[in-house]
């Protein structure tokens, strides 16, 4: 079997020897011959118009006119109605070759994608890596809903070492301070400061009986 290649070369040489264009009609001799064939030729002038015959082109069948199916083929396909067809599968092969282009290019863009995807995964975790072992973590605080990081020791955590401190001093937040870690701040430096005036009061106390002792102490060791 003829491939399809092969066949549509062979049309178009054909076609390329300048054959009558057409359309094509089917003229019939209206008087069998003596075999009881009926015959006739394609002409390229509408019946009722001038005979002008394609030369060589003559086509018999058996059973009159009406079983002309064979003549009735080779006028459909006359060379414009075929060069028409051909024009079209032309057409149709440039298509299906720009869609295959355009399917590689979009091959290579979806490629080029894919690498870039892998190469923002691949940094998203080391970002990731690099917030954890430094320790960040993802915002699970229902009031902020930020969707960001925080500091693992960030401000709650470091608000509540602030809050242990204060109840180890003995400062704890309650309704006396008003809760305020500023009142019970305050309310220990104050502590802080007695304590440091009443330090200093000993040590003066102190540094004045040292005084005494020796002024009593002095005769017996001069003596």
């Amino acid at each position: 079997m003829t491939d399809a290649q092969t066949a549509l070369a062979q049309v178009r040489e054909a076609l390329s020897a300048g054959p009558t264009p057409g359309p094509w009609y089917v003229r019939t001799n209206r008087h069998p011959t003596t075999d009881g064939r009926s015959w006739g030729w394609l002409d390229a002038a509408p019946p009722g118009g001038p005979q002008r015959a394609i030369a060589g082109v003559r086509v018999e069948w058996e059973g009159g006119d009406t079983s002309a199916v064979n003549a009735r083929y080779l006028a459909a396909c006359s060379p414009a109605t075929i060069a028409a067809i051909l024009a079209h599968v032309d057409a149709q092969a440039a298509e299906i070759e720009r869609l295959r282009a355009e399917r590689d290019s979009i091959a290579i863009e979806n490629s080029k994608f894919m690498d870039q995807i892998e190469r923002l995964r691949a940094e998203r975790a080391e970002l990731r890596d690099v917030l954890l072992r430094n320790g960040f973590v993802p915002c699970d605080i229902p009031a902020c809903n930020c969707g960001s990081w925080h500091h693992r020791y960030g401000l709650p955590e470091r608000m509540q070492e602030i809050k242990d401190a204060l109840a180890e001093a003995g400062h704890e937040l309650s309704n006396a301070n008003g809760n305020l870690t500023l009142n019970a701040l305050k309310a220990l430096v104050a502590e802080r400061d007695e304590l440091r005036r009443q330090l200093d009061e000993c040590s003066q106390m102190l540094a004045r009986q040292a005084a005494t002792i020796r002024g009593l102490t002095r005769p017996a060791e001069e003596a």
